[in-house]
C-alpha cells in the first residue's frame, strides 16, 4: 500500500527529472532577427512571441539590463508596444532565477537585444540542442561602424533560420541597412535612441563618415560658424515667417542644414547659402532705411 502511494505521488525531484527528460526529447530551435536600428526586430520578436503564447505554448522574454531607455522590466518597441520581461545580466543565471521546474516547464524563450550577452552561444546552444526551447533572438549584427557586434553573428551557424530587417534611410528613403551614429562618441555600446542614431543606406553610410570628419575639422577651426549658423537661422526664419525669431526656428533651421549636407555628400550646403543671400539682402534693406533695424 505504502509503495502505491509512493507511485500516485512521485516527489518533486522526480517531477523535475520527467520534466527535464520531456523537454529533451522535444527538438529544439533557433531563430534570429537582425538588422540596423529602428527596422522593426523588437516588433519582430514580440510579434511571434504572442503568436506562440496564443498557441498555448509558455513563453519568457530576456533582456540586457544595460537597457533602461523605457523601461527596466519590459520590452518596449520604439512604438510604445510592450511586454513584460526578465532584465539580466547575463544569460546564465536565467535558469536559477526563473527556478528548474518553471524552466522545464517553458518551450520558447525570446532574447531582445541580444548583442549585449557575451554567454549568447552557449545559452542558445544548450537551451536548444539539450532542452528543447525554441530560442528567437532579436538583436543589431553589426555596430555603427559596421564591424560584428557582440555574439549575435556567432550564433548564425547553430541558427534554424535568419531574418535579415531593413529600415528606412532617413535621408533619401531607401532601403537601410547600416545604423549611423550621429555624435562623436567612440565606444561600441552607447545606448540611446534617434537622438544618437539613424538608419542609412549604403550611400549615405559612407557620405555620412566622410561628412562627419569634414563637419568635425571646419567646427573646430572655424570658431565663428555656431554665431554664423544663427544668425542665418534669424534671417531665415524672419524671411520665411514675417515673425519675430525664436530658438525652435534656429534648431529647425539647422537641421536642414545638416541634413542637405548629408543627402548632397559635401559641405556645399544650399539652406546655408541661401540664408546667407537672404541676410545679406536685409543688410542692404536695413542700410537703405537709415541703419534702424531690430537687434535678432
Amino acid at each position: 500500500m505504502h509503495s502505491l502511494v509512493n507511485c500516485a505521488k512521485p516527489s518533486n525531484r522526480n517531477r523535475i527529472r520527467s520534466l527535464h527528460t520531456e523537454a529533451a526529447s522535444r527538438s529544439g530551435e533557433i531563430h534570429v532577427i537582425v538588422g540596423p536600428m529602428f527596422a522593426g526586430k523588437t516588433t519582430t520578436l514580440l510579434r511571434r512571441i504572442k503568436l506562440e503564447s496564443s498557441n498555448g505554448r509558455n513563453v519568457a522574454i530576456i533582456k540586457s539590463n544595460k537597457d533602461t531607455r523605457y523601461a527596466v522590466d519590459s520590452i518596449v518597441t520604439h512604438d510604445g508596444e510592450k511586454l513584460p520581461c526578465w532584465p539580466l545580466a547575463d544569460l546564465s543565471s536565467f535558469r536559477e532565477r526563473l527556478g528548474p521546474e518553471a524552466y522545464n516547464k517553458l518551450q520558447v524563450i525570446g532574447i531582445d537585444e541580444a548583442q549585449f550577452f557575451e554567454d549568447l552561444y552557449e545559452f542558445c546552444g544548450k537551451a536548444a540542442d539539450h532542452d528543447g526551447k525554441t530560442i528567437i533572438v532579436a538583436g543589431l549584427d553589426g555596430d555603427y561602424l559596421r564591424r560584428s557586434f557582440g555574439a549575435v553573428l556567432d550564433i548564425i551557424p547553430i541558427a534554424d533560420s535568419v531574418t535579415k530587417l531593413t529600415a528606412r534611410c532617413e535621408l533619401c528613403g531607401e532601403r537601410a541597412f547600416f545604423t549611423l551614429r550621429k555624435t562623436d562618441e567612440t565606444e561600441t555600446e552607447l545606448i540611446a535612441g534617434a537622438e544618437v542614431y539613424m538608419p542609412v543606406c549604403r550611400k549615405h553610410y559612407v557620405s555620412g563618415q566622410v561628412v562627419k570628419v569634414a563637419a568635425r575639422t571646419v567646427f573646430e577651426t572655424q570658431k565663428g560658424t555656431i554665431l554664423l549658423l544663427r544668425s542665418i537661422g534669424v534671417c531665415y526664419y524672419r524671411c520665411c515667417l514675417s515673425l519675430l525669431p525664436c530658438a525652435g526656428a534656429l534648431l529647425f533651421f539647422e537641421w536642414i542644414c545638416l541634413r542637405e549636407i548629408f543627402m548632397l555628400g559635401h559641405m556645399k550646403c544650399l539652406p546655408c547659402h541661401l540664408g546667407y543671400k537672404l541676410r545679406e539682402e536685409d543688410m542692404e534693406r536695413s542700410r537703405g532705411s537709415g541703419g534702424r533695424r531690430k537687434s535678432p
